[in-house]
């Protein structure tokens, strides 16, 4: 709702409806990717020792791979995005990915942090850490754009609040 994005809800079975917007039932798996998977690879490599370099390299991956499913979905007409989004391609904002890469690298360095905390059964607080820091990432990073999209701050406001948040997420 936030970022604008809005879902047909018709002619695909619906997960939850929220805010006036429906969210169909395959965003579960977009999210077990984005949040899920994704996470887990970059935990993996965070366990494993990893560089600064190699840290870019895993937020560029991610937000390419954001990019590519992204504009796919949208030039599908699974879901669009409206309003005056800044730096489109394709039907697709581009402040989006500077913010949704960082889910899973926040999600797991937050885990590798605590690991020595999360013993046992304390393992299970895992899944709302995830929740908890991922939200708090695309919320963090987003908020400008989100304020901009929401105050009809038009072309010149949506793009310099998307310049913010990428400076933002780059932090």
């Amino acid at each position: 709702l936030l970022g604008k994005c809005w879902f047909p809800a018709y002619g695909q079975p619906i997960l939850y409806r929220a805010f006036g917007i429906s969210i169909p039932w395959w965003m579960l798996l977009i999210w077990a990717w984005y949040n899920g998977a994704q996470g887990y690879f970059f935990y993996r490599r965070l366990q494993a020792g990893m560089t600064g370099a190699s840290l870019v390299k895993c937020y560029l991956g991610f937000a390419l791979v954001d990019i590519l499913l992204e504009i796919g979905g949208v030039q599908l007409g699974a879901y669009t995005y409206y309003g005056e989004q800044p730096f489109v391609l394709l039907g697709f904002p581009l402040w989006y990915p500077m913010c949704n890469a960082l889910m899973p690298i926040v999600a797991a360095a937050v885990i590798v942090s605590l690991q020595s905390s999360l013993r046992g059964a304390a393992q299970l607080l895992s899944v709302p850490i995830v929740f908890m820091s991922t939200g708090t990432v695309v919320f963090g990073a987003s908020v400008p754009v989100y304020l901009a999209l929401n105050t009809g701050a038009g072309p010149l406001g949506t793009h310099l609040a998307a310049l913010i948040s990428a400076c933002i997420a780059a932090v």
